[in-house]
């Protein structure tokens, strides 16, 4: 049983059932209570639990002195949080609110970095309140709003989701969108970084993955929480038959005589990929074929669409897909993102 997550998930109903009774959007967000307090206070007393146990799981120094060599007390920020951080960067990770009854359109009050600055003593947004409201309940209790609970509960979501044993989530069928990234929240969701688009060449590693799906402030690797990914078995298989398929591609690339004339004509092109040669060369060939002089020529979009064609033909008349098509489909993965190598080097 996980003690962490059932915890986690009282405090979780607990706040659910306070949007019920306060209405949670951004003019509301600077509104406190004795109640709201005592739920952001549990919360960190959980969050100083957690990070702690994190620590120690993961090999943390569990006897820490200090300048003058005596042995101290394990902070959770500057010690434990600072750690994880160094591992994980978890201080960058973000967290959605999509809870339906929350009504939030700022998007400060949607997408969070709660654990942001949290690794620091007297930083982070919500870990301040805390420290505030627990020395002087008086006083400070403006900081105990619904604001810093949100923050607080989303950093100890996080915290939650790393305290995961196994560090795979779930396994997904090649094709399959994932639609449910809550993980058994009501209210967080979290982010993946996408690592199933793969720049295939004969020695591969993580630098093959696109990023053209990870360009988003909040979809980068830092940012993110999962990784969709396929299985190593997978990988390595889809390597093998890509291989297999890059020789017979080779072999028809330098033993076509389209490509060879073309060329020749044009020794420009000698430093270009084997695609621009293909689609260029088909291009060409098409322009002749309908009597276009030149690629700067007026012509209609009927003819253009034409060339088009053609170039991408000649493409696929080069390339060969035998054995990619072949065999079991590729298997995908979620696995919690930890700094990892996603891929082996092959």
């Amino acid at each position: 049983m996980n003690l962490y997550w059932s915890i986690y998930k009282n405090l979780e109903k607990e706040l659910v059932k306070l949007a019920d009774v306060i209405h949670f959007d951004d003019q509301q967000i600077s509104v406190y209570s004795i109640h709201i307090l005592d739920l952001l206070i549990r919360t960190a007393v959980e969050i100083e639990a957690i990070s702690k146990h994190l620590y120690e799981i993961n090999d943390g120094n569990m006897s820490l002195t200090d300048d003058n060599g005596k042995p101290r007390s394990l902070y959770f920020d500057s010690d434990c949080i600072q750690e994880l951080d160094v591992k994980w960067h978890i201080t960058k990770k973000v967290v959605n609110v999509v809870s339906p009854n929350f009504y939030f359109n700022d998007p400060e009050n949607i997408v969070l970095r709660p654990l942001k600055n949290c690794n620091k003593q007297g930083s982070g947004t919500w870990k301040k309140a805390y420290q505030a409201v627990k020395h002087n309940r008086v006083e400070c209790l403006k900081f105990g709003n619904i604001g810093n609970l949100i923050k607080a509960m989303a950093a100890l979501y996080i915290l939650n989701i790393y305290n995961n044993v196994d560090d795979k989530i779930d396994d997904i069928n090649i094709g399959a969108t994932i639609t449910d990234l809550s993980l058994g929240s009501s209210v967080f969701s979290v982010n993946v970084f996408k690592a199933t688009g793969l720049s295939i060449s004969e020695h591969m590693d993580d630098s093959n993955i696109l990023q053209h799906e990870n360009t988003a402030p909040y979809r980068t690797r830092d940012a993110t929480v999962l990784i969709d990914k396929y299985t190593e078995e997978s990988y390595i298989e889809m390597h093998k038959k890509s291989m297999a398929d890059l020789e017979i591609t080779q072999k028809n690339y330098e033993q076509s005589t389209l490509i060879k004339d073309f060329l020749i004509k044009h020794p420009e092109f000698s430093n270009r990929s084997m695609n621009e040669i293909c689609i260029a060369c088909g291009e060409e060939n098409e322009r002749i074929r309908l009597g276009i002089e030149s690629e700067n020529e007026q012509i209609s979009a009927e003819d253009k669409e034409k060339i088009m064609k053609a170039g991408h033909k000649m493409l696929f008349s080069i390339f060969s897909f035998n054995h990619s098509a072949q065999g079991e489909k590729a298997r995908r993965e979620l696995i919690i993102n930890k700094l990892q190598s996603i891929y082996p080097s092959i």
